[in-house]
């Protein structure tokens, strides 16, 4: 079954390249019908953001790494809840180990989740469909898996 692009865009930023990948390769595993794109550094992230790079598609979910070498995943947060926009963006945070900000943030946001990084390859399937389950589009009631496919119901 092939599930065509939803003109949708998840934005995910991870300092670890394999662990970028390994991402990257699930969600075109799981027949995931959005746009990946990856950034290696929040300051290559809010750049992008912040000029508007990434607005040829609505940004379903925003996926930061906590601990990046330039700008923090929680200042990132903060500077993409900052910006104008029509609505609030979904964000997890995925990390071994989360920060008091960063518990903090999801405890003041209800669109922000914080899910623990996977420490082995096996686990990272269930981490991903926690991650998506986050990035329903409104609208959309279930997700589900058919036939190896998530596939969004309304």
């Amino acid at each position: 079954m092939s599930v065509q692009p939803s003109n949708e865009l998840i934005v995910f930023v991870e300092d670890d390249v394999s662990e970028a990948e390994i991402f990257r390769g699930l969600i075109r595993k799981l027949g995931v019908n959005s746009f990946v794109r990856l950034y290696q550094s929040g300051a290559e992230a809010l750049r992008s953001i912040a000029s508007g790079a990434d607005s040829e598609f609505p940004v379903s979910l925003y996926v930061l790494d906590i601990n990046l070498p330039d700008i923090s995943g929680t200042e990132l947060c903060k500077a993409i809840l900052a910006m104008p926009t029509s609505h609030r963006p979904r964000i997890a945070f995925l990390s071994h180990m989360p920060t008091r900000e960063a518990i903090k943030l999801c405890e003041e946001n209800p669109q922000i989740a914080l899910l623990k990084k996977p420490s082995r390859i096996s686990e990272y399937k269930d981490v991903i469909k926690e991650i998506l389950a986050l990035a329903n589009p409104p609208g959309v009631k279930e997700t589900t898996m058919e036939n190896g496919n998530l596939l969004a119901r309304s």
